[in-house]
């Protein structure tokens, strides 16, 4: 059973403000009453790491073995990694396939340049 978890990407302050802010263990404050909602961005783990082990959300920029560059979203019922250009043909293939074969290289947030470095 895959475990769901979310991260805020606090855009008020430039900063991913909390990660899994629903684990009840977790002395955090209420996103959704201590921010402006217009600042908050949830972002949901996708169930599956990359190939360093690492976790992957909605909004990671991964690199696969080939070394075109995607950003995670949710679309069509599944994750995938949508291409980011000059790689403009479909979406990779959902998270069950490939996805341990990729490797994380930021996110949208606090790495936007990647999207440009892929351009």
């Amino acid at each position: 059973m895959r475990e769901i978890k979310f991260r805020i990407w606090n855009g008020n302050v430039k900063k991913m403000l909390i990660e899994n802010f629903w684990d009840d263990k977790a002395d955090v404050l209420n996103p959704f009453t201590d921010y402006e909602k217009d600042y908050l961005f949830p972002e949901q783990y996708i169930g599956q790491k990359d190939k360093n082990g690492k976790e992957i959300y909605e909004g990671d920029i991964v690199r696969n073995k080939w070394g075109e560059i995607g950003k995670i979203v949710f679309g069509g019922g599944a994750f995938v990694s949508v291409y980011i250009p000059p790689y403009n043909w479909d979406p990779m293939q959902p998270v069950d396939g490939i996805m341990s074969e990729q490797e994380i290289l930021g996110n949208i947030w606090e790495n936007p340049e990647l999207l440009e470095q892929a351009k």
